[in-house]
This record gives C-alpha cells, sequence and structure tokens, in this order.
C-alpha cells in the first residue's frame, strides 16, 4: 500500500512538472500577466533592411533606418558671406509592419542634429478582398501634390529638393485620404488639417485655441495621375495634376494668423541665407495650389517636370 501510494505521488510529481514544462515552452505571457498568441517569425536581410515575417507573410515588420550628412564649402563669398559647415541633414528611424495583409502601421522620426520631429505616424487599411489597389489611411503623412515633395528622400536624386517644391508643394499635415491606384491611372483625394511637426507647432495650436478660440483649418487635396504604358519596364510616362484649396491653420504664431509667408533658404541646408522671402501677407481668406507633373523615362533615361501656381 505504502509503495503504491509512493508510486502515485511520484507520478503526480512528474505530470506537474511534465505540465509546467511545457507549458512554459508553448504559451507566453505580455507584461502585464495575460496570455498572448505566439507565432515564430523569420529574419532576413532584403537589400540592406532588416525583416521580419510569418511563413505566410501576413505579418511583416521592418525598420527603415537612414542618415544623410551634408558638408557646404563656399568660395568667392567677399560680396554675400556665408559660413562653411557640415551636419547631419536627415538621421531617420522607422518602424513599418504589415498586419495581416489589410493593415499597416509605420512610425517615422526625424532626430538629426538633435532635434526630435515626427515624420510619419500612418495607420492604412487596403481594400484588397473587395476592389485592388484601393485603400484609404489616416495620421500624418505627405499630401498627395507634387512628384518631388512626396518622393522618399531616400531616392532623391540630390540632397535637397528644389527651391519651389519647397516653398510651395505642402508636404505632411494631419489628415485621412483614400487612394486607387490602377494599371493605368491614381486618383486621390483627402481632407487634411494642421501640420504636426514639433513642441513649437504644438504650442502654436494650442495657443490659437486657448486665447482666440480659432478653428484649427483644413486643406482638401486631390490628385489624378495618367501613365498610359502601365507597368513597362523599358519606358514609361506620368503625367498627373493636383489640386488643393486650403484655409488658414492654426500651426502658426498666433500674431500671423491669416497671414501667409513664402520663403526658403538655398540648395543647401548649410547656407542659412534666405533668397526668397515675401515677409507676411496679410488679410488671407484661402488659398489655392495646383500642380502639374510631366516625367518619364526610356530605359537609361530619363526626366522630370513640374509646375506649380498658388492663387491667393
Amino acid at each position: 500500500m505504502k509503495k503504491t501510494l509512493f508510486l502515485c505521488v511520484m507520478e503526480l510529481i512528474f505530470l506537474t512538472i511534465h505540465a509546467q514544462t511545457t507549458e512554459s515552452t508553448d504559451v507566453r505571457y505580455d507584461q502585464y500577466g495575460k496570455k498572448v498568441n505566439r507565432t515564430p517569425l523569420s529574419a532576413e536581410m532584403r537589400n540592406g533592411v532588416l525583416v521580419f515575417e510569418t511563413p505566410k507573410q501576413d505579418y511583416r515588420l521592418w525598420y527603415d533606418i537612414r542618415v544623410q550628412t551634408d558638408g557646404q564649402f563656399f568660395f568667392n563669398d567677399d560680396l554675400n558671406p556665408i559660413g562653411n559647415g557640415v551636419t547631419i541633414r536627415r538621421a531617420r528611424f522607422a518602424v513599418k509592419a504589415n498586419l495581416t495583409k489589410n493593415w499597416y502601421g509605420e512610425i517615422d522620426l526625424n532626430v538629426s542634429n538633435g532635434a526630435l520631429e515626427l515624420e510619419d505616424a500612418i495607420i492604412q487599411y487596403n481594400f484588397s478582398n473587395f476592389m485592388e489597389g484601393l485603400s484609404t489611411r489616416v495620421g500624418n503623412f505627405k499630401e498627395q501634390f507634387s512628384m518631388s515633395q512626396t518622393s522618399s528622400s531616400r531616392y532623391l536624386n540630390f540632397m535637397e529638393r528644389t527651391l519651389v517644391v519647397n516653398t510651395f508643394a505642402p508636404s505632411r499635415h494631419l489628415g485621412w485620404d483614400a487612394t486607387y491606384n490602377g494599371k493605368y491611372f491614381l486618383v486621390a483625394g483627402g481632407v487634411f488639417f494642421q501640420e504636426v511637426k514639433d513642441l513649437e507647432t504644438l504650442t502654436y495650436v494650442e495657443d490659437n485655441n486657448k486665447d482666440f478660440g480659432r478653428d484649427q483649418g483644413y486643406s482638401l487635396t486631390g490628385k489624378f495621375v495618367l501613365q498610359p504604358f502601365g507597368e513597362n519596364k523599358d519606358y514609361s510616362l506620368h503625367a498627373a495634376y493636383a489640386y488643393s484649396y486650403r484655409t488658414p491653420k492654426t500651426d502658426v504664431a498666433p500674431g500671423e494668423y491669416g497671414m501667409v509667408h513664402y520663403s526658403t533658404r538655398s540648395l543647401s541646408s548649410i547656407n542659412r541665407k534666405k533668397y526668397l522671402d515675401t515677409d507676411l501677407i496679410t488679410q488671407l481668406k484661402s488659398e489655392v495650389r495646383s500642380n502639374i507633373e510631366i516625367a518619364g523615362f526610356y530605359k537609361g533615361l530619363g526626366f522630370q517636370s513640374e509646375i506649380i501656381r498658388v492663387c491667393l
């Protein structure tokens, strides 16, 4: 009887230990102590980008990291003295993920020269089950206006965009848009609000609201792109038209609300002198910007041009 009881106790202890071992192998808990689902991921390097992915490729996470350094030395500056220098032009760290085949998310930060700025913060849904090529997104991202402005700095031919694009093409704003990307054309439209960039911009928005009760303002931006040759790898043509109706925003100093100021520096971030500066243009009710793009390539030869018009 004692031997039988002893064997039963030993077997019970063995089963308990085995169950605990099995549970510790197959089950995971988050930082709050809740049991979570787990899926193994494979890791590989794709053109210098570290990618984690599930075997079914329905979940993918990767890091987008880039550093761009700019240095300038100016000659014959007796009439217009310009200081030489070196700077970290861009230092970007982004985390991007596909969550199932429909959901996409991204957060992108810029920490160049110690100044933290929010670039992209996006949640996107692709309607692939309903209509291939149709998607919508919300967050902080670039408006669909100007080919050069919407091109990633990773793929720019030069360090800076042109003066006209930097001055007149809208960049990132908080908003929502929808895009349909077909084989031969693309159409996009959305509504956008204030700029989300740094602490100074946030202070302007809050002060305009708190002290004056001002609306944040809005922009309506749309774009149509025609690509008659589709995805031909030897030659292609791109023709596009974009339109943006814009009301005054509160992401400016309270004393500058209802005004517009066009200014830009030269093609080097080292040179801080402004060669285009209109000062403040008062009594701004609304602003209309339009953009015509044409670009193309034939094998190794390519061209790109755009015209931006601004009406107050």
